[in-house]
């Protein structure tokens, strides 16, 4: 999250604000609760959080 009338270039997240927690509690519900398959054709797989993602989750 960024405060763009102070941070016009997203430098400095502001997410871990706490002035920030009811923002963030109201977007969460708008967060998936279960998560799409990775399909096999996807290419995030340049560094190992990716492939062990991929590996397990894959369609």
């Amino acid at each position: 999250m960024y405060d763009l009338n102070e941070d016009p270039n997203e430098w400095y997240n502001v997410a871990g604000e706490g002035k920030y927690s009811s923002i963030k509690s109201e977007l969460a519900q708008y967060l998936p609760q279960i998560n799409v398959k990775w399909a096999e054709a996807s290419r995030y797989d340049n560094n190992d959080y990716f492939r062990k993602q991929k590996a397990e989750q894959s369609e």
